[in-house]
């Protein structure tokens, strides 16, 4: 037996899972098991990567020749996690990759076709062989290809329920990142019988771009409302009231309430140094592009 070279190399990466092992899965069509094995070529699957290797003194492939196999995520969570524009997991969608290295968007390159889905995949994808992809191989230039998908972004929700006492409006709550990565907005009131009455809402500034490691550290505090009131007043040479809060513009409140928050002069107390970050699906929400994490205080 010759040696194997590396003849098409195939990876997957996702800003969401940082080439997380495992995190996706390539399988190989029965007609492909078929040919491989007929043209001395092995398939060798790794984490989140796959690549096709032949024997350094393969003839060549016939006419028609070509690699068929799926693409599939391990995950429950990947629909609500990726960028898809329109994607519906029931249709059928076909990858073709050309004879050149490249590095392909994969939501905006499938292709939805007529047929019939059989097991359950992500997309189908097709490699024709030629010559010319084994002359490149054997002169140590494989072809290589990365498939990228590009994770969603949310805006976070947080809904802060009070276990034992009804909410207390002379104080505030105030969300904050202490390593100021990510902005808050100042509570709202809100209403939810099934979660227990009455709570306050909280909403990030901006869209989080989701990351299945996150480094963060998210902080809840409770200040006085009126102490509140007049630094908002001041930083913003206008008078601002407790139910203007959280009517405040998100540019605005990304600029100044890190600032009041930073003041030491400020009567801050500590509810809770471990506010967890929201994750997609875990708890409902009508708002499409938000994610919701419910909090017990």
């Amino acid at each position: 037996m010759g040696q194997f070279i590396i003849f098409i190399d195939i990876k997957v990466v996702h800003g969401y899972y940082n080439d997380t092992p495992g995190s996706f899965r390539f399988r190989l069509t029965d007609e492909t098991e078929r040919l491989i094995r007929s043209r001395k070529v092995l398939f060798v699957h790794t984490a989140n990567r796959c690549q096709f290797m032949l024997e350094n003194d393969c003839a060549g492939f016939l006419r028609g020749d070509k690699l068929e196999l799926t693409l599939q995520s391990q995950d429950d969570n990947f629909m609500r996690l990726t960028q898809l524009n329109g994607y519906r997991p029931q249709t059928f969608y076909r990858l073709a990759l050309s004879d050149d290295s490249q590095e392909i968007d994969i939501a905006s390159a499938i292709v939805a076709t007529e047929e019939q889905r059989g097991e359950a995949h992500f997309c189908h994808i097709t490699i024709q062989l030629t010559d010319k992809m084994l002359e490149d191989a054997k002169a140590g230039k494989p072809q290589e290809y990365l498939l990228r998908f590009r994770e969603v972004a949310y805006r976070w929700e947080y809904l802060f329920v009070p276990r034992y006492k009804s909410m207390d409006e002379s104080k505030t709550l105030c969300l904050e990142d202490t390593q100021g990565k990510y902005f808050f907005t100042l509570p709202e009131k809100y209403t939810d019988p099934s979660l227990g009455g009455t709570m306050w809402r909280i909403f990030s500034t901006s869209p989080i771009v989701c990351r299945k490691y996150r480094d963060y550290n998210l902080q809840l505090s409770e200040v006085q409302t009126t102490e509140l009131s007049g630094l908002l007043s001041e930083a913003l040479s206008r008078d601002i009231q407790p139910e203007e809060f959280s009517k405040l513009p998100p540019e605005v409140l990304s600029e100044v309430l890190p600032k009041i928050l930073a003041d030491k002069s400020l009567k801050k107390r500590i509810i809770s140094r471990f506010i967890s970050c929201p994750g997609p699906g875990i708890f409902l929400t009508d708002q499409q592009d938000y994610i919701r994490e419910i909090c017990y205080i």
